[in-house]
């Protein structure tokens, strides 16, 4: 079935979440991904319970003893880099495109947020982040230089001022703060 996700997607677009969560447990299982990382989660359209899944997206935090063996492997695999943003990498497997996003432990929360999206939800964090003279990325949640290790993601909307929002429901919240906007 994995070389038919693309097909599976475009022909039958309702059953696209089911093949694209089929292809991850898939390609999760056939590069061991485990062996190189002590955690790993979907995440993107996928975590928001959104049908219109179209490629694989984890967060992933490498082993410290493996992260280098886990980039030979994905270079093998033949991996692209994004040159401006270290932290993910792009491939595509069995026809499938597949996302990476490379997290440490302590950031792994932050990418938590940051990776599941959808945009329009993020760059609302980012402003209310800013606002509150905080700085969130791929490199963590600061306040000052200071690096705050936040234990879920609720603690990072609450430090600035937003609710917590499920990942199901962050395109109609970002989409009604958008609206009240203007």
């Amino acid at each position: 079935m994995t070389g038919d996700i693309k097909t599976l997607i475009a022909e039958k677009p309702a059953q696209a979440r089911v093949a694209i969560l089929l292809a991850t447990e898939r390609f999760i299982n056939a590069v061991d991904l485990h062996k190189y990382t002590i955690r790993l989660q979907e995440v993107g359209a996928i975590r928001r319970g959104e049908s219109k899944a179209r490629f694989i997206e984890l967060l992933i935090v490498p082993m410290k003893k493996r992260h280098h063996q886990l980039e030979r492997f994905l270079t093998a695999i033949s991996t692209k880099r994004d040159l401006s943003n270290t932290y993910t990498w792009f491939l595509i497997w069995q026809q499938v495109p597949v996302i990476l996003h490379l997290a440490t432990a302590e950031t792994f929360v932050v990418g938590q947020l940051l990776t599941t999206g959808p945009e329009d939800f993020v760059r609302q964090v980012q402003e209310a982040t800013k606002a509150k003279d905080y700085r969130l990325d791929a490199t963590g949640f600061y306040k000052g230089n200071r690096l705050i290790i936040p234990f879920g993601e609720a603690e990072i909307l609450e430090t600035i001022g937003l609710p917590y929002v499920p990942p199901q429901k962050r395109a109609a919240y970002a989409k009604e703060l958008r609206e009240g906007q203007s």
